[in-house]
């Protein structure tokens, strides 16, 4: 498996300043990016094959997008460095398209810490995403904030590839997770993330 890492472009040009630091967080923590591999139910009971991006967030434990998952069957996950492992979807929220999975044998795998506080509007952030054995990443900042949601603006367009992936501030800290069911290219904030993890924790 080859990983490549994308040129982070923000505001039209790589250079100084938050596009910097961007690329620093990209060759840091593109390690915590992975590719998800499901299934989905279609008609007559067929199920097809699933593919999306997602983040590794410790404990065994990582973030997708539902619908890639939904399907019920067999979930894989290609992690850089680990190959590919088994997974289990141990939480689903329709409402907002995400998954929680956990992976065999994953504990030890780099991580990326989650966020305490969310972004600010005009706030620069780093997506990632994966596309045929590659991370992308792309430069985006934050155009709105609506409650646990941020509506994101960029010079380019934050498309499925990057569903289920992971952004970052310029420090590191997984702020959001892109998500699918937004009218707007948007991402669901990390204080959420961490109310799904609760609901997902084993009692």
């Amino acid at each position: 498996m080859i990983w490549l890492i994308a040129a982070v472009v923000l505001g039209g040009q790589e250079a100084p300043g938050p596009a910097k630091q961007l690329k620093e967080v990209a060759d840091r923590l593109h390690e915590t990016v992975i590719e998800v591999h499901g299934t989905a139910a279609a008609a007559a009971g067929v199920e097809t094959p699933t593919f999306g991006s997602g983040v590794l967030i410790g404990g065994g434990l990582a973030l997708t997008t539902l619908h890639t998952v939904a399907g019920g069957g067999n979930v894989e996950v290609q992690v850089q460095g680990a190959g590919t492992l088994v997974a289990k979807v141990v939480g689903g929220f329709p409402q907002i398209d995400l998954a929680v999975l956990r992976l065999d044998n994953a504990a030890a795998l780099p991580s990326a810490p989650l966020a305490d506080q969310p972004p600010a509007v005009g706030d620069a952030l780093i997506a990632m995403g994966t596309d045929e054995d590659a991370v992308s990443a792309v430069g985006v900042s934050v155009a709105a904030v609506n409650g646990d949601l941020l509506v994101l603006a960029g010079n380019r367009r934050v498309d499925s590839r990057f569903w289920g992936g992971p952004i970052f501030d310029t420090q590191g800290r997984l702020v959001a997770i892109v998500v699918a069911t937004l009218a707007v290219p948007g991402a669901v904030t990390a204080s959420s993330l961490r109310t799904l993890l609760q609901q997902t924790a084993p009692k």
